[in-house]
């Protein structure tokens, strides 16, 4: 688990340093003052074995979409600027974190430099351009490095690059090819789930608890919320329901968004075991009801899969809700953190408030979000 993160020039956080993380932590904050880049950081951090996550953290806030057919991707220079801090690619964005175990991971995101070249008449050759080199920027260079109290550091180098029409080359730059790497380096999984749900990979995450015979734990948390719902299915990457009283399989999407919430949350930490989970507001598409139930939910998957979890939110019902269930775990969960994040100019600073303090802040009503 992530004690302690930094992050230094990503998206549009300048500096922010984040300490005494626990299993389970919650961020709060004005619009734009970067809680979902937060998550997004140590996301990109957990997992070092998939770089094609730094694009579809920009896919997800539709930053980065591809032509369906052929065409050029629908990708500019300020989409892929958009991870370093003012869309300055010279501002390389770095994340630091800090592990229980005493390892320390660092990731350094650098642009990925289109070179044009061309046909040079005078001298009989191929020639380049290189006066775009520090300019046009058309992909990125992502450079991990693992340190452990051993000495033994490992770094892994990935390169992103972007050609049209719809291609993405990612090649692994460093001595060690991928199948050593999986034998060297102990892999963490980690899950983003966005605001904007998507049921097909809700699908594939249920597939493999179906596949373990586990697909009851997840109903028996449904059913807490519809309690007609006895057993989940997965039939041709559609989820379905066992609805007592009903003749046939029901789809999971027409039974209302907060079942889906919680059903992708649910999956996503039964998939992420000994890893972590990102969950972008947490609170979107639920009624104040079902909070309670989403976050005993998570308290209890938590637990049982050694999963980490980095969630935001508006809602001062979610807050409440998520003090209100630490209260059940507090015995077998050490502790929880809550993180108002502030902005003021290019500053940023990270509040803290542990299971106490967030107590007091809901008893006194003083306004954490």
């Amino acid at each position: 688990m992530f004690k302690k993160v930094k992050i230094n020039s990503f998206r549009g956080i300048s500096s922010l340093e984040i300490d005494d993380l626990r299993r389970i932590n919650l961020f709060v904050g004005k619009n734009n003052c970067g809680k979902t880049s937060v998550l997004e950081g140590i996301y990109l951090l957990s997992d070092y074995m998939h770089p094609q996550k730094v694009l579809n953290i920009n896919r997800a806030r539709g930053l980065m979409e591809f032509s369906i057919g052929g065409g050029e991707p629908k990708v500019n220079e300020d989409m892929l600027r958009s991870i370093f801090y003012n869309l300055d690619a010279n501002n390389y964005a770095k994340i630091t974190g800090y592990v229980a175990n005493d390892e320390k991971r660092e990731l350094v995101i650098r642009p990925h430099h289109e070179i044009k070249e061309y046909y040079d008449k005078d001298k009989y050759k191929l020639s380049y351009d290189f006066n775009t080199l520090l300019t046009e920027i058309n992909g990125f260079i992502l450079e991990y490095t693992l340190s452990y109290p051993t000495g033994n550091d490992i770094k892994v180098c990935w390169e992103i690059e972007i050609q049209p029409p719809n291609i993405v080359n990612i090649n692994l730059k460093n001595s060690l090819d991928r199948e050593k790497l999986k034998r060297y380096i102990y892999k963490n999984s980690g899950i983003f789930i966005s605001p904007r749900i998507s049921i097909f990979e809700t699908a594939d995450r249920l597939k493999e608890i179906q596949k373990n015979k586990q697909t009851k734990k997840i109903a028996q948390i449904l059913k807490k919320i519809e309690n007609r719902i006895k057993d989940l299915q997965v039939i041709d990457n559609i989820v379905y329901c066992d609805v007592e009283g009903v003749d046939s399989l029901v789809p999971v999407n027409i039974m209302g968004d907060g079942i889906l919430k919680i059903l992708s949350i649910i999956t996503s930490i039964y998939n992420a075991r000994d890893g972590y989970v990102f969950i972008d507001e947490i609170e979107n598409g639920l009624h104040y009801s079902s909070l309670e139930i989403l976050w005993r939910g998570i308290f209890e998957a938590s637990k049982e899969f050694n999963v980490q979890i980095f969630a935001t939110t508006h809602s001062w019902e979610c807050i409440d809700a998520y003090r209100k269930v630490y209260d059940e775990y507090a015995n077998e969960i050490e502790g929880i953190k809550l993180y108002r994040i502030e902005k003021e100019d290019d500053s940023f600073l990270a509040i803290d408030y542990d299971e106490d303090s967030i107590k007091v802040a809901l008893e006194e009503k003083w306004e954490v979000r």
